[in-house]
């Protein structure tokens, strides 16, 4: 056989064999990109072979005509298999704009619009309009990069937990590359999530997505654990634990169901996986040793947890960046610190700042819902932030009158012993609680407290006006508790 001749045959050969080659892998072959009609046809095919009700009584209620179906090979140079399944999705709803939008690659986010309907059509799950707005603006931190006429579709993709992307250390926005085309391994996974949901990533009740592997230790003590926040976050500790409550057999925390503890001992604990039961529980009698107001609706409910994690976050904002040579004349600074401190508690704060030559820098701060519980009376919540103290000139911690400070002491970046209740924080490790080097950024953990008063928002019961934010305590070392089970 001559030389051209073998040629030719290896070349008929590649292409009868491309021909055989399952979609994914020919699409592979021709770039790693996906064509729209190609994954259109995929997902109409999982579509027919869906044996849920919805699946089924859908299909039995659309009809192709030849005419219909037709025009799309002559349009398009599809095979009559395509451009059935084509008409199919059309009809269903599947495909919502021109086919003709179809005919090249197509991006991630309009893929994920395209998954998102069919799978609405196989299992019959809704999404909220509210819940896709709310993930455009507070969730997707690059959408910004799709076609508003896609948005939408990739919210409810993300939503539906088809796609996970990715997100720095303590952030609430995920970065998904919806702009971009997607790929054949990108759209293998879409399909596999479409066939079985168990596949699926988990997002928690405000849409962020789960971390299921390498857990932190104590993790069961959390509802969820959020995906972008580090363990380091979860391990730290609660307020209230050094109270020997904890670990007393019959009366500590785990020993006995949350109303059955809570009915046994005036040490009121409640860890965050928790919170949604301890908010629902009736008040259980005058034998209950905390008063009756804290089972009231405006006392305890779940809006305060929500704002919590909100105003935690504004407040360490603000208050961990701080200089005293501008301090004064930073309108906003002053505005935001007025909503959680009296006008006397900032006044004198800003004294101790010039007296200190105080700067302090703070680049991210973070808190979320899962890590909220109740400890004496109040919500706690946990706090990151990372910073660094420039300029301080600090005095050793010295005793004040009448307080707890007389066998804890208290220690502020500021001025070590200063009063409680302004922009920082209490320690039951006293000295040792903060131990930075000027211009150190550190991994900073706070537990900010407040309950809801009246109106619903958070209050603190040491500062005049009785709004917001409480004193915080720090407890940056790792705890196995004895009474869980390896």
């Amino acid at each position: 056989m001559s030389r051209i001749k073998r040629i030719a045959v290896m070349i008929i050969l590649i292409c009868m064999f491309s021909v055989l080659l399952p979609f994914n892998m020919r699409v592979e072959a021709a770039g790693k990109k996906v064509q729209g009609f190609d994954f259109i046809n995929e997902v109409v095919e999982i579509l027919k072979v869906s044996k849920t009700f919805q699946a089924k009584e859908l299909l039995e209620n659309i009809k192709i005509t030849e005419k219909q179906y037709t025009k799309y090979i002559k349009n398009f140079k599809l095979s009559k298999e395509k451009a059935v399944n084509l008409a199919i999705a059309i009809k269903a709803g599947i495909v919502k704009d021109k086919a003709g939008n179809y005919k090249k690659n197509i991006t991630l986010a309009k893929a994920l619009g395209i998954v998102a309907r069919a799978d609405e059509l196989i299992y019959g799950t809704q999404v909220s309009p509210d819940s896709i707005d709310f993930c455009i603006k507070n969730r997707i931190g690059d959408i910004v990069k799709v076609k508003k006429a896609e948005r939408a579709g990739e919210a409810e993709g993300y939503i539906r937990g088809f796609i996970k992307g990715s997100a720095k250390q303590y952030s609430h926005l995920r970065t998904l590359k919806g702009h971009k085309k997607i790929t054949v391994s990108q759209a293998d996974k879409l399909f596999k999530s479409l066939k079985d949901p168990s596949e699926r990533f988990l997002l928690s009740p405000d849409y962020q997505i789960l971390k299921t592997k390498k857990l932190p230790c104590n993790a069961e003590l959390y509802p969820y654990i959020v995906d972008s926040f580090p363990n380091a976050y979860y391990e730290t500790g609660f307020n209230g634990m050094t109270n020997k409550n904890f670990f007393d057999a019959g009366v500590g925390l785990g020993a006995d169901s949350l109303k059955e503890r809570m009915e046994k001992t005036s040490f009121s604990f409640v860890f965050p996986y928790e919170i949604e039961e301890f908010n629902s529980l009736e008040y259980p009698g005058e034998a209950f040793p905390y008063s009756n107001n804290v089972f009231t609706d405006t006392y305890r409910n779940n809006i305060v947890p929500n704002e919590m994690v909100t105003s935690s976050e504004e407040f360490y904002r603000f208050a961990l960046n701080v200089d005293y040579r501008t301090i004064e004349k930073d309108d906003e600074w002053l505005n935001v610190m007025k909503k959680y401190l009296s006008q006397k508690e900032i006044d004198e704060y800003i004294k101790h700042c010039k007296e200190n030559k105080t700067i302090i820098e703070c680049d991210l701060v973070a808190a979320d819902r899962s890590s909220v519980y109740w400890y004496n009376g109040e919500y706690q919540c946990k706090v990151y932030a990372h910073m660094r103290v420039i300029s301080d000139i600090p005095t050793e911690i010295g005793k004040t009158m009448g307080t707890d400070q007389d066998i804890y002491g208290y220690l502020y970046p500021v001025k070590k012993g200063y009063e409680p209740g302004t922009c920082f924080t209490r320690s039951v490790l006293g000295s040792l609680y903060l131990d930075y080097k000027l211009g150190e950024w550190l991994d900073y953990y706070v537990n900010t407290s407040g309950c809801a008063d009246f109106y619903g928002s958070l209050c603190c019961t040491n500062t005049e006006r009785s709004i917001m934010i409480d004193y915080t305590g720090l407890y940056p070392w790792l705890v196995k508790f004895p009474f869980l089970k390896e």
